[in-house]
């Protein structure tokens, strides 16, 4: 759905700045003002094609965000901290080793539990 939502607010991004179907209602703020009364003097010039844009922004942002609470939800801290501690146990294994080649295991251990 989300892919979606992107290729519909994608494609009106591309007809606002175009200016395709600019006969149309697309671009009309009258129409606009049928349903909802923006303030004065520059939100009464929203178009309809403003508006479905807009929400299509504001549909990304909160699909974003729950699904960051999703992740934080199911364990996600959990894990964070279950590699934090995967990392301390590699450094004190590998700690004879120089820093660099440590660096390197403990990014491509972390990169394998990721």
């Amino acid at each position: 759905m989300d892919a979606v939502v992107q290729l519909l607010r994608n494609a009106l991004c591309c007809v606002k700045d175009l200016n395709l179907l600019s006969s149309t209602i697309l671009y009309d703020p009258k129409y606009t003002a049928k349903f909802y009364k923006f303030p004065e003097p520059h939100l009464n010039q929203t178009t309809p094609l403003e508006v479905f844009i807009s929400i299509s922004q504001l549909y990304a942002c909160v699909s974003c965000a729950l699904s960051g609470y999703k992740l934080i939800k199911n364990n996600g801290l959990l894990k964070l901290k279950r590699l934090g501690r995967v990392a301390d146990n590699l450094k004190d294994k590998y700690r004879s080793i120089k820093t660099p080649k440590v660096a390197m295991i403990i990014q491509n251990s972390i990169m394998k539990e990721a």
